[in-house]
């Protein structure tokens, strides 16, 4: 019986946004994480050293692998857009993390070009498969609290508000 391909993916921005990427991959069988593309070389070398991936400092390049199927996007919001439709015009599948772009009309430029190049383009919604959540929907299922009309949870983190250094605004990736 002959087996089923791995699915290699590549990591466009090794900091905190991507961090959990590599650890997921590593528990499921069927993919491998091989590749990333950030600006700080201290970033590439780390991810270098701690995954054995090739890094790159500039996304297209990173794309120009053709042992590369899939991009995951987890750059600063601003360049979800710019960074997803780069790696889909070279073929790649694409998942970005949320929000998926700024404005509507970057969510349509990327949607066109990912059906232009017949691939597939996913917003990731990390925390769907959590156990908390899964528990929450498990009870929800179960009728034990009745009709629910409303859920609310809250996640802090001050990442969006904290202040970007020089090198996550350089558009250059």
């Amino acid at each position: 019986m002959a087996s089923i391909p791995s699915i290699r993916i590549g990591l466009v921005g090794l900091g905190t946004g991507g961090r959990s990427l590599p650890q997921a991959v590593a528990k499921v069988t069927g993919f491998s994480f091989v590749a990333g593309a950030d600006l700080r070389p201290e970033a590439r070398d780390q991810y270098a050293a701690e995954f054995g991936i090739q890094t790159f400092d500039s996304i297209a390049v990173m794309c120009e692998r053709e042992k590369l199927d899939a991009v995951y996007v987890a750059t600063p919001n601003p360049y979800h857009a710019e960074h997803a439709i780069t790696a889909l015009e070279h073929g790649k599948h694409v998942m970005v993390e949320k929000p998926m772009a700024l404005t509507l009309e970057d969510c349509d430029k990327m949607i066109a070009v990912a059906e232009k190049n017949r691939v597939k383009l996913m917003v990731a919604h990390t925390r769907s498969f959590n156990p908390p959540i899964r528990k929450m929907r498990e009870i929800i299922s179960s009728g034990q609290l009745g009709r629910v009309t409303q859920v609310h949870t809250i996640r802090y983190s001050p990442w969006l508000l904290r202040p970007r250094e020089p090198v996550e605004i350089d558009t250059k990736l």
